[in-house]
């Protein structure tokens, strides 16, 4: 799962590149404005009814036959909603191409409801591998090759929208193909209360999380204008890469995993300080160098006209640990069956990243980014907090995890630091500043991992530090 998002990660950064050279600001603002709409309205094409197959420790035919039948009338349902009320939205963002994009774009519900069972049952056996290769190609036929090919023509944002419902169409396809099921149509009242007590609980939560993540785009798109929510929409989507390869990755297998598990304490308090130390031990490097090399990505990675967001991607660059690592601790809530415990805390976190944009505003995208950057870290620690007491597990056992990439991060800010004062910065083009700041960092912390291991890996990595000292590892 790692390296198939790995690669799909690397695609969509050569994909920005290239996009972000063609297209203008105001066309991926429109995008943006689509796309929370739809992505809001994604969340209830199902119910939750995708993660419910997932969690339950057992499930029948009549649990598959149901949660079909709900993906698809409900996808058919918000279909019809987003078709007719797209120019209300249209109006909300004060842009009148709104109205037929969402029209178009409405279509996409039909499409990915017939895969949201198979999907899951894939999850639920999991064939990481499988699901990996699927969005893999999609993202690259769909998203990549057709919205380059048209974005060259000259088809604008169009080029963007057609790629995306493209990129769907061929993973729902690939999805019903690899994991096939009973498609008859028809509902089960005991299976339908037992997958909707968990499934209402998730969709609630993801609403308000979907509240936190986009709030901050619905300020800026309604306040600031399409080419504000284009430059902001960028900016964020490199500070989230390292939550899209790292976290979401482990949160998507460790759900699935402690599912399994959620009866045995201990093994899940495993697989939770692993995650954790594993997050950290990646992520806090990448924090440093995004934070000191932020104006060369933005010249490689979008181009001279992008110097604007320079600033916000430094704010953000310190929010990259606290967006990737409460994912794990959601795996741990949503396993255990504590969806209506992180709903709240979710509903917390939307408020507090939507005060924050608006708060923020009179700074321009700036303020923007410091309001969600407060969000981001209150929300760290209110799942932090949700995921110890299931555990059983103690604020010192959990601040005892992040020493370790604490320091380490440390000493990378200020060898680094030097590195770009006296050797880097002005004196090379901003791709060989990158190249060279990479390799530096990429060996430092291997150098000081491999001199003093036990510091720098800590308790949650002790496998690791069994594995160096040449131990076998139970």
């Amino acid at each position: 799962m790692f390296s198939g998002t790995g690669l799909q990660v690397i695609t969509q950064l050569f994909l920005t590149v290239l996009l972000s050279r063609i297209l203008t600001p105001e066309d991926f603002g429109s995008m943006s404005a689509a796309l929370i709409i739809i992505g809001f309205s994604v969340i209830f094409t199902s119910l939750g009814i995708g993660p419910a197959l997932v969690q339950r420790p057992i499930i029948n035919p009549k649990h598959i036959t149901t949660g079909y039948t709900i993906s698809i009338l409900f996808g058919g349902l918000l279909t019809l909603i987003v078709y007719f009320f797209s120019p209300y939205f249209s109006v909300f963002f004060n842009n009148e191409d709104l109205n037929l994009i969402l029209k178009v774009f409405s279509f996409v519900f039909i499409i990915q409801s017939f895969g949201v069972v198979s999907e899951s049952l894939l999850s639920r056996d999991l064939e990481f591998k499988v699901l990996s290769k699927i969005q893999m190609i999609a993202n690259t036929l769909g998203y990549g090759f057709l919205s380059i090919s048209l974005a060259i023509l000259g088809l604008g944002v169009w080029s963007l929208i057609i790629g995306y419902m493209t990129q769907e169409l061929i993973k729902t396809l690939f999805l019903v193909k690899k994991k096939k099921h009973n498609k008859s149509i028809g509902l089960d009242k005991s299976a339908f209360k037992e997958l909707m007590y968990f499934g209402g609980g998730f969709t609630i939560a993801r609403v308000f999380n979907y509240g936190a993540l986009q709030g901050d785009n619905l300020v800026v798109g309604r306040w600031l204008g399409p080419e504000a929510l284009g430059l902001y929409g960028r900016v964020y989507q490199l500070m989230a890469m390292p939550a899209v390869l790292i976290g979401q990755v482990l949160d998507k297998v460790l759900f699935s995993s402690m599912s399994k598990i959620q009866h045995e304490k201990q093994a899940l308090i495993n697989s939770y300080s692993k995650g954790l130390s594993l997050v950290a031990l990646l992520v806090a490097p990448i924090s440093v160098y995004v934070y000191l090399f932020a104006s060369d990505i933005v010249k490689v990675v979008l181009g001279q006209n992008w110097g604007g967001i320079v600033t916000p991607l430094k704010i953000f660059s310190l929010g990259m640990f606290f967006r990737t690592s409460y994912k794990i601790s959601e795996s741990v809530a949503r396993a255990t069956g504590a969806v209506y415990r992180r709903a709240w805390r979710q509903l917390l976190y939307a408020l507090l990243v939507i005060a924050g944009s608006i708060f923020g505003l009179q700074w321009g995208i700036m303020g923007v980014a410091l309001g969600v950057l407060v969000a981001l870290f209150v929300n760290f620690i209110l799942m932090a907090q949700l995921s110890l007491n299931l555990l059983g597990l103690s604020w010192i056992f959990f601040i005892k995890l992040h020493l370790p990439p604490l320091i380490l991060s440390l000493i990378l800010l200020f060898f680094l630091g030097i590195a770009k004062t006296f050797l880097l910065g002005a004196h090379f083009p901003s791709i060989l500043n990158l190249i060279l700041a990479f390799v530096g960092n990429v060996l430092l912390v291997l150098f000081l991992i491999y001199i003093k291991p036990t510091f720098f890996l800590g308790d949650g990595m002790a496998f690791v530090v069994k594995k160096l000292k040449g131990r076998r590892v139970p």
